[in-house]
């Protein structure tokens, strides 16, 4: 894993921004393209607000950390619910590598829309990954057995970091019509 880029310091943030509604605000004007009625910085690629200060580009949620705590996140900054640009200080947490994996939905490309488990010919497969490690859980003949199964696992082994502590879920797909139900 490489280090983070260190973070400016407590001071020096507190000096350039406000905090509010769970987010930075530039205090003052220091380019012409920025309005101070609206959250500093812009949305990346990958759906998180990014700040420029000094030329070097940080993610918002890192930056809010340091400014209330006065400290680099150890590893990671996990939001909370899953929503990438909520970075309302009680919705984030610092977490390792796997522990920000955990927090995470099914992967777009899951045909079934249920994390850990696959159609294998006529039953399903549930599994868990934890360090570094596919933990094999079961062959069951309905996807629901599959999918209470690998809940009950993600409970135990992710604790508070598990997908299925947040307020909002994620959807099942039905695979009979292709559209989403809601789990």
């Amino acid at each position: 894993m490489t280090k983070p880029t260190t973070l400016p310091s407590q001071k020096k943030l507190q000096e350039l921004f406000d905090y509010r509604d769970g987010q930075l605000y530039w205090k003052e004007r220091i380019h012409s393209s920025i309005d101070l009625s609206k959250p500093a910085g812009d949305i990346d690629t990958n759906g998180y607000r990014r700040i420029q200060i000094e030329g070097k580009r940080y993610k918002a949620h890192r930056l809010i950390w340091k400014y209330h705590y006065g400290k680099d996140p150890k590893e990671f900054i996990d939001h909370i619910d899953g929503n990438k640009i909520n970075n309302d200080i009680k919705n984030l947490r610092e977490s390792t590598r796997q522990q920000n994996g955990f927090n995470r939905g099914p992967q777009k490309n899951n045909k079934l829309g249920i994390k850990g488990v696959i159609k294998y010919g006529n039953k399903y497969r549930a599994a868990i990954r934890i360090n570094g490690k596919e933990k094999h859980l079961g062959m069951f003949f309905t996807i629901e057995e599959a999918r209470l199964v690998r809940e009950e696992a993600e409970k135990k082994l992710f604790k508070e970091f598990s997908v299925l502590n947040r307020k909002e879920r994620y959807e099942i797909k039905d695979t009979s019509n292709g559209k989403k139900k809601e789990k």
